[in-house]
């Protein structure tokens, strides 16, 4: 998708497209797992062209039948909260300075 993107961009040979893509994967990470969206009026250009390699992205993964592994995350939580599954008895959670929307949800399943 960034590749496809850059291509129409005059400067676009001068990016690092294996960088691009590493940050855009973690970025995507983030954006999902904490359910994070900035309003269009306070995003930076950049942020714009990541959402739209954003929407690309999950376009293509909807078009494999695939979700990248966050995605995949909250597949398997909301299965596991409709008795899909048995979790143990008991999880220990330990080391973690924040709690993600996704954890939470783990807890109370």
């Amino acid at each position: 998708m960034i590749t496809q993107s850059l291509k129409k961009d005059a400067f676009g040979d001068l990016f690092d497209v294996s960088g691009l893509a590493s940050a855009a994967m973690e970025a995507n990470r983030y954006v999902i797992a904490w359910n994070l969206h900035v309003p269009r009026e306070h995003q930076a250009e950049e942020s714009r062209q990541f959402m739209h390699w954003q929407r690309a992205f999950q376009q293509r993964c909807s078009q494999m039948n695939a979700f990248e592994s966050v995605r995949y995350m909250d597949w398997q939580l909301s299965h596991l909260a409709q008795g899909a599954g048995k979790l143990p008895s008991r999880i220990e959670f330990a080391g973690f300075d924040q709690t993600a929307p996704q954890e939470k949800r783990l807890r109370k399943i």
